[in-house]
């Protein structure tokens, strides 16, 4: 059985209980994506969806026992939901403008990229209660895309190219401001660690990076660590 390789998958999610993944993957027979479940070997995978638009980006619930995804469906961007198990049908949840990234751990707002595939994107927040609308967090010159709540929910990391290179920053949430730049000569696709202690992301170098955080009330960081570089 062909395993879910980084050739076919583009947005690979670790599940909470660090045992599994889910990606998105390219089918060689049909030529359209679906999304796939994974233990970390690879080598046992199963289809999760079969969705007749494009699911991408998949985001795992924080008790590991649901996953979300946008997907183009009915000339627009819509969010699903569906029992990690794979049991059950493709339940909608959100119509949205743009394509989520992050969901807190409480399960209250979405982060989602608008303007994707466009010149420039910004990124909205999304609230899941009913009757509340959703508004722009960070807007401006360039890109800015990625975003990723921390763990308690305070602060969100995201990539902005306002600078001219594609660097990582962090601000408060929901309310926006405190920005601090995490990155330094370029860095993309922030990950929280699961405490909250650390943020890692890509160098534009080929290395992972950690940064020591502190992310509570206030927003301190230490120095940039090396961990190792991809291929």
């Amino acid at each position: 059985m062909q395993a879910v390789g980084p050739s076919s998958s583009l947005r690979p999610a670790l599940a909470p209980d660090e045992k599994h993944f889910v990606a998105d993957k390219l089918s060689p027979t049909t030529n359209t994506f679906d999304l796939y479940v994974s233990d970390l070997a690879g080598d046992n995978y199963r289809r999760l969806t079969f969705d007749p638009g494009i699911p991408r980006y998949p985001l795992w619930s924080s008790d590991g026992s649901r996953i979300f995804w946008t997907t183009t469906r009915e000339d627009g961007y819509r969010l699903f939901q569906k029992a990690a198990s794979g049991e059950g049908k493709d339940e909608p949840v959100l119509n949205l403008i743009g394509i989520a990234t992050d969901l807190t751990r409480d399960g209250r707002y979405f982060i989602y990229e608008v303007g994707y595939l466009q010149s420039n994107t910004d990124l909205w927040v999304q609230p899941v209660a009913a009757g509340q609308a959703p508004y722009p967090f960070q807007q401006g010159e360039g890109n800015q895309g990625n975003g990723r709540f921390s763990p308690d929910g305070r602060w969100l990391a995201y990539v902005s190219d306002e600078s001219g290179t594609r660097e990582v920053y962090v601000q408060r949430f929901p309310a926006g401001g405190s920005k601090r730049q995490v990155s330094i000569n370029g860095g993309v696709g922030p990950v929280w660690r699961e405490d909250g202690k650390e943020l890692f992301y890509y160098g534009i170098t080929g290395q992972l990076l950690a940064v020591p955080v502190v992310a509570g009330e206030n927003f301190e960081l230490g120095p940039a660590v090396p961990l190792f570089e991809f291929r």
